[in-house]
C-alpha cells in the first residue's frame, strides 16, 4: 500500500507519518508512505504531520483495515 500527501510551501517541508494519532512512525519522514507485507497489528488511522518554519499541519486521516 502506497500513501502519498502532496504539499506547498516554503521549503524545507518536513513530514512525519503517525499511527492513530500519537505514534510517529520510525524512519517515515517522505512524503510517501510504503507499507509492504501488512500484518492486522497495522491497522488503524494513518495520517502525516508537514512542518516547515511557518508551523505544522496534519492531513485527514486515512483508516487501514487488515483482514
Amino acid at each position: 500500500m502506497v500513501m502519498h500527501k502532496t504539499a506547498t510551501g516554503t521549503a524545507p517541508l518536513r513530514y512525519q507519518w503517525m499511527l492513530n494519532g500519537s505514534s510517529p512512525l520510525a524512519g517515515e519522514t517522505n512524503s510517501t508512505l510504503t507499507l509492504t507485507n501488512l500484518q492486522k497489528s497495522q491497522s488503524g488511522g494513518y495520517s502525516v504531520v508537514i512542518t516547515n518554519g511557518g508551523g505544522a499541519v496534519a492531513s485527514a486521516v486515512a483508516t487501514l483495515t487488515v483482514i
